[in-house]
C-alpha cells in the first residue's frame, strides 16, 4: 500500500477543481428531482420534501461529503444511515443526487471521471505498485483510458459517500474488481492510501520453494493488523508470486555482481557523467528509489526492497 500526499499542490489543485465542479452538479441534480427522471423517483410522491431536505441540507454540508478527509467522511455517513435504511425514498434520492455512474459517463461538455484522474496524475496502483494508472486523452479529445476509482468505503453500504474526493482511490482493475467487493472496510481496519503513510512497515522479501514452479515465494513482512488485513483483501502476496522471473533477475544480478552494483556502473560505463543516486537508480533498475516516488512507477516497491535484502544498494 503506497500513500498519496494530499499536501502535494496537484492534488489540492485536483481537490479544489472538483469540488468547483462537482457542487455545481449536485445542485443541478437536486434542482431535477422534481421532474422525477428515473423510473425509482416517479414512485416517490412527496418528492418535494426531499427537494427541500437536500437544499437545506447541502446548504450546511456540501463541502464535507464532496472533500472531507475520510474520518469525517466516515462519520457523516454513519449519521445517516439510520435514515436511509428507515426512508426507502431516502436513498433513492441520495442515489441519484451523488450518482457514481454520472461521474463516470463521458461527455465533454462537463467534468468527469477523466477530469478527476488526469487533474491527479497518479501514475500506478496505490493498492499493488503493480499497474499503470495512466490517463490517456488522444490530441482529438477522445477519453481513451483512466484509471478505476475504487470506493474504500463501499458505495452500497455507503450511498452518501458515492463520489466524495478522499473516498475515490485512482487504481488498476486487479484491485478494484478483486476480492474487495463491498466489503464494509474501516479506517481502523485496513490502510487508507490518502491516511495511511506506512509503506516502510510492509517489506517484501522471497524464500526458496518446492511448491513452485520457478522454486521461488514471495514474501511480505508487516508489523499490524491493520496492514496485515490490506495486504489479505488485494491479495497482494498472490499478485506478486506472479513476478518471480523480475525476483530472479534481481537474484542473478546478486551473483553476476558481488559487489554494489550500482557503483560498478558508475565507475566503469558512467565515469565522467554526473547523475544523482536516484537518476541512476532508474537507469538501472527502470523503477524509483525513494518511497515517496513509488507511485510513479510500477513494482518499485518490491523491487527496492529485494535488492536491498540482496545487498545490491545499500
Amino acid at each position: 500500500m503506497l500513500h498519496i500526499n494530499s499536501n502535494l499542490i496537484k492534488i489540492r489543485k485536483a481537490e479544489k477543481k472538483y469540488y468547483d465542479s462537482m457542487s455545481k452538479t449536485i445542485k443541478d441534480r437536486i434542482a431535477n428531482l422534481a421532474n422525477k427522471p428515473t423510473k425509482k423517483l416517479k414512485e416517490i410522491y412527496n418528492i418535494y420534501y426531499y427537494i427541500g431536505f437536500f437544499e437545506e441540507w447541502i446548504e450546511y454540508d456540501l463541502k464535507t461529503i464532496l472533500i472531507g478527509r475520510p474520518d469525517v467522511l466516515y462519520e457523516k455517513s454513519i449519521s445517516i444511515t439510520p435514515f436511509i435504511r428507515s426512508w426507502k425514498d431516502l436513498r433513492i434520492c441520495i442515489e441519484y443526487v451523488f450518482n457514481y455512474e454520472y461521474l463516470c459517463d463521458k461527455v465533454d461538455s462537463r467534468y468527469d471521471a477523466y477530469d478527476l484522474a488526469q487533474s491527479l496524475g497518479i501514475n500506478t496502483c496505490p493498492y499493488c505498485n503493480r499497474n499503470y494508472t495512466s490517463t490517456i486523452i488522444t490530441k482529438d479529445k477522445e477519453k481513451f483510458c483512466r484509471p478505476a476509482f475504487d470506493h474504500y468505503f463501499a458505495k452500497t453500504n455507503h450511498p452518501l459517500l458515492a463520489i466524495s474526493f478522499y473516498n475515490l482511490i485512482p487504481s488498476c482493475t486487479t484491485c478494484n474488481s478483486g476480492r474487495k467487493g463491498d466489503v464494509d472496510v474501516r479506517l481502523e481496519t485496513h490502510l487508507h492510501p490518502y491516511v495511511d503513510n506506512l509503506v516502510d512497515n510492509i517489506v517484501f522479501s522471497y524464500k526458496y520453494s518446492t511448491h513452485t514452479v520457478s522454486g521461488l515465494e514471495v514474501k511480505i513482512k508487516s508489523l499490524s493488523e491493520k496492514e496485515e488485513n490490506t495486504l489479505k483483501l488485494f491479495g497482494i502476496k498472490e499478485i506478486y508470486d506472479t513476478h518471480t522471473n523480475e525476483l530472479q533477475d534481481m537474484i542473478r544480478m546478486r551473483y553476476y555482481f558481488t559487489d554494489n552494483y550500482l557503483n560498478i556502473l558508475k565507475s566503469n560505463l558512467l565515469a565522467g557523467i554526473y547523475m544523482s543516486k536516484k537518476e541512476l537508480y532508474r537507469l538501472a533498475f527502470g523503477t524509483e528509489l525513494l518511497s515517496e516516488d513509488f507511485i510513479n512507477k510500477p513494482l518499485s516497491k518490491f523491487k527496492r526492497d529485494i535488492l536491498k535484502e540482496l545487498g545490491i544498494i545499500d
